[in-house]
């Protein structure tokens, strides 16, 4: 369960960081106070764009992810001295083309 601190500790960065902007831009700059709101909104709409870009590409590899095949192998025995391998897909997406190279099996 996550703290109030880390659920709001991006909402508290950005009020920081508009009240320390608006300090430089009204106080020490001379901005009028119309200008240092539009810049801060500026600000705002970039910072708010690149969170949304970054999580997009996130849900998008997630995504991906989670349609992909994953392929194991089961072994069975087959009589006293028959042994078998078959391949069975576990994952949620299909699996097409799948190739075998020969395998050499040593006896123990």
């Amino acid at each position: 369960m996550k703290t109030l601190y880390h659920r709001y500790k991006g909402l508290a960065l950005i009020l920081l960081c508009t009240l320390l902007a608006y300090f430089i831009l009204r106080r020490l700059i001379g901005l009028p106070s119309y200008n240092s709101v539009l810049i801060l909104t500026l600000v705002a709409i970039i910072w708010y764009s690149w969170k949304t870009s970054k999580m997009k590409d996130q849900i998008a590899e997630q995504n991906e992810l989670s349609v992909r095949p994953l392929i194991v192998l089961h072994d069975e025995q087959r009589g006293e001295y028959k042994a078998a391998i078959r391949l069975v897909n576990i994952g949620s997406g299909p699996a097409f083309n799948i190739t075998l190279d020969e395998i050499n099996i040593l006896p123990l």
